[in-house]
């Protein structure tokens, strides 16, 4: 019976082991050809996927408190009971003190900004309690893994 080395290279099938990367290797026995095909979809960060949900509900929560501008006292409570229980000053909190001191347009302009800043104080939001369970779910739902492009807009219902 030949060796491995004298049958020349084998068929390689990754199949499941590489989803969305390689579908299929074959290397021909005895042929100096790689013949393969690709399937290459772009790999997104989850960490991405992540700051976009969270985009998308602070900027549902701005349209919120632009129409109710009574909802901002529930982030300024929170605020101010997150500050109390913890004991030592977070940064991050007082930053959102100042941010909701100013007015109801400048808050919801800066909880739906792109910049660095915002997406930092996003992760720390003082809005819990602003959005119903059916608006979180909604969201949660349309930036899952399996349902989430990036470029295309979500489905909120």
């Amino acid at each position: 019976m030949p060796r491995q080395s004298e049958r020349g290279p084998q068929p390689v099938h990754l199949g499941a082991q590489a989803p969305g990367i390689l579908r299929e290797i074959e290397m021909r026995a005895g042929a100096v050809d790689l013949c393969y095909t690709t399937c290459m979809e772009p790999v997104y960060s989850d960490h991405s996927r992540l700051d976009e949900r969270s985009l998308a509900m602070h900027r549902l929560i701005a349209a919120k408190v632009q129409a109710d501008p009574v909802l901002l006292d529930k982030a300024r409570e929170n605020v101010r009971r997150w500050q109390e229980s913890d004991g030592s000053p977070k940064l991050a909190l007082a930053e959102w003190e100042q941010i909701l001191g100013g007015p109801v347009n400048q808050v919801a302009q800066f909880v739906t900004e792109r910049s660095e800043r915002a997406t930092r104080l996003r992760q720390s939001s003082p809005f819990a309690g602003i959005l119903t369970e059916a608006e979180r779910q909604a969201i949660y739902e349309s930036y899952s893994t399996r349902t989430y492009h990036p470029g295309r807009q979500p489905n909120l219902g």
